[in-house]
This record gives structure tokens, sequence and C-alpha cells, in this order.
């Protein structure tokens, strides 16, 4: 039996073979990756989607964030995770886009330019 592992994405776009379609709703995909082989410190996994230049990647056992997980409600786990952080990463960015508008706004109002 095939064993699999999981990575849940999201996409709110679909590819019709020409253009891209905006949808405006997000739906969360999971990709499956097959297991190729298991070590005492990991398991390597691909996926089988990719045909040419299939790819493989370590998984080790004891890490905390991983790349793929065994379940699917783990995989679900570790993408809130993944989505938190960007999140943080998006409002720090907000923060200091914000920061400068009100800087430079400031700066023309003293004629400081």
């Amino acid at each position: 039996m095939t064993q699999l592992y999981y990575r849940y994405f999201d996409r709110s776009w679909d590819y019709d073979g020409d253009t891209f379609l905006f949808q405006g709703n997000v739906v969360l995909i999971p990709l499956e990756f097959v297991v190729v082989r298991r070590t005492p410190k990991g398991v390597w996994i691909h996926d089988p989607s990719v045909k040419k230049f299939p790819n493989c990647r370590f998984i080790l056992n004891d890490s905390k964030k991983r790349f793929a997980c065994e379940t699917k409600e783990k995989a679900l786990v570790s993408f809130l995770a993944r989505k938190k952080l960007q999140l943080g990463y998006l409002r720090a960015n907000i923060n200091q886009v914000e920061d400068a508008i009100a800087l430079a706004t400031k700066m023309i109002s003293e004629g400081k330019t």
C-alpha cells in the first residue's frame, strides 16, 4: 500500500490553459506526496504529479516545522501555522508602509522636502 504525506495550500485563481481566472473565493487544496523511502531519521517524499524532473524532499521525524505531514489533520494545522506567520509578515509590512506615508506627509506639510 502506498503511504502518503499531505500539504495544504490556498488558491483563489484557476488556469484554463490560456489565461488566469481570478475567482475571488479562496479554496484549500491538499497536495499528496508519495513516501519513497523511510529511514530511521525520517522519510523521503515526492510529488507524483511532477513527471519530468521528480524532486524528492526529506522530512525529519523529530522536526517541528515540516514541509508535509502524515495526516490531513496535521497538514491543516501546519497550514494554519504558515498562514499565521505570513499574516504577521504582512502586518509588519503594512505598519512600515503606514509609518513611511505618515513621515512623508509630515515632511510635506512642514516643507522639509
